[in-house]
């Protein structure tokens, strides 16, 4: 079963979900501000997107107040500090994960 790993207040996770829904595409929600995701789970998502960057959202309030852009960044040590820096909607499927939402990815991924 998929796993989507959203934020309440995140437009993307919205239209997401809604995706899933209208499509009937069963899936298991995970609101990562209830529950964040694990050292465990996000080394797995890291290996599904294919790298640590992908995770991050370098276009969200904290990247930018934070000055990220200007300092060594590492992924891994960042997101357990910042978890406000993981970009969702992040869709996975066993060992495969997408980062945000593209209704052409999704129909792609969801085959």
């Amino acid at each position: 079963m998929k796993q989507l790993f959203v934020r309440k207040t995140c437009r993307e996770s919205q239209k997401a979900e809604r995706w899933l829904k209208e499509r009937g595409i069963p899936y298991s929600r995970c609101d990562i501000e209830v529950k964040f995701p694990s050292p465990a789970e996000l080394e797995s998502l890291a290996r599904g997107v294919q790298g640590w960057d992908n995770l991050v959202d370098k276009d969200c309030s904290a990247w930018k107040k934070e000055g990220m852009a200007w300092r060594v960044f590492e992924p891994e040590t960042e997101l357990a500090e910042f978890p406000q820096l993981l970009k969702t909607p992040l869709l996975r499927e066993g060992k495969r994960a997408i980062a945000g939402f593209n209704p052409a990815v999704y129909e792609t991924f969801c085959q």
